[in-house]
């Protein structure tokens, strides 16, 4: 019982993984791998994962990727939810027009 109790603290969270990195571009690598890699039903971590990628450049990329990627099983509040963290009107839209457009997608 205590080894599982031990081997259990020693386990650590992507976060935690992300935050013990040294500099934001590795920390924003992290965050954009582990933010790629949830599913559409998981919109509620992908809400709170985004706005933790400090590059604008980077969040951008990776809020319109995981919108693209997910955008035929992404409900239209996630979507949009995500879409109105980028910190441009035009990003915004481009993101939006890529989420509403999913049945164009192949």
């Amino acid at each position: 019982m205590i080894l599982y109790l031990f081997l259990g603290c020693l386990v650590t969270t992507g976060e935690q993984r992300c935050n013990s990195l040294a500099t934001a571009p590795e920390r924003d690598r992290c965050r954009y791998q582990e933010l790629m890699a949830l599913p559409a039903d998981r919109v509620d971590e992908a809400l709170l994962l985004a706005p933790t990628l400090e590059d604008p450049i980077v969040r951008g990329a990776a809020i319109v990727g995981w919108v693209q990627k997910n955008s035929r099983s992404l409900s239209q509040e996630g979507g949009e939810a995500l879409c109105n963290l980028l910190s441009k009107n035009s990003e915004r839209t481009a993101c939006k027009r890529r989420f509403s457009a999913a049945h164009l997608q192949r």
